[in-house]
């Protein structure tokens, strides 16, 4: 069982890397942030980014089913599929809106007295994952596309994994932390919805 201190040194962590997001940085255009060093950056650079890994994070470590390793594997494994694939074409101008309006969807479900089935669950990963992965991979997967793809995904399961940690350590499963912390997701993700 972890300490006490332990619990609140790694929620200082956390909350140290979510002031590290600069959302005026996040989405700069094709080849933005180019490069293996860029793309591991990528996604500690935009709240949306960050606060969306971060929550299926907490969703995933929340729970006590086999949806604890489904959510980030689904979010991860869509995430490279969809950064290949946008590292192929361009991305749409409204992809803000939905990365805004994924940050208010997985935020709600956080904020749910029970968490949703492992299925929608899943999908619901999967989704966000595949709206964020196909704009990292715009952004940061121009030329050399293998190491940049595989940094990228280390920084972002990194990011996940602190989420699972932390939704396990603090037991939020049903508890008002949880559903507070959702909360507070979707209140950031209706503000970048109204920039």
């Amino acid at each position: 069982m972890t300490s006490t201190p332990t619990r609140l040194l790694l929620g200082c962590i956390g909350l140290g890397l979510l002031g590290l997001a600069l959302p005026a940085a996040a989405h700069q255009g094709a080849g933005a942030h180019a490069g293996t060093v860029a793309a591991f950056l990528h996604p500690f650079t935009g709240l949306d980014h960050l606060l969306a890994l971060f929550a299926v994070g907490l969703c995933a470590g929340s729970r006590r089913d086999s949806g604890r390793w489904l959510l980030p594997a689904a979010f991860l494994g869509s995430m490279a599929v969809a950064a290949v694939v946008g590292a192929l074409g361009m991305v749409s101008v409204e992809v803000e809106v939905a990365l805004a309006a994924s940050l208010v969807a997985v935020g709600l479900v956080l904020a749910l007295p029970r968490l949703p089935g492992r299925g929608a669950a899943v999908a619901l990963a999967a989704v966000i994952a595949t709206l964020h992965g196909h704009v990292h991979g715009v952004e940061v997967l121009q030329g050399a596309l293998w190491q940049p793809l595989l940094a990228l995904l280390t920084a972002s399961a990194l990011i996940v994994a602190g989420g699972v940690l932390l939704g396990g350590t603090f037991a939020l499963r049903g508890t008002p932390m949880r559903r507070l912390a959702g909360l507070a997701i979707a209140a950031v993700g209706g503000l970048l919805l109204g920039a």
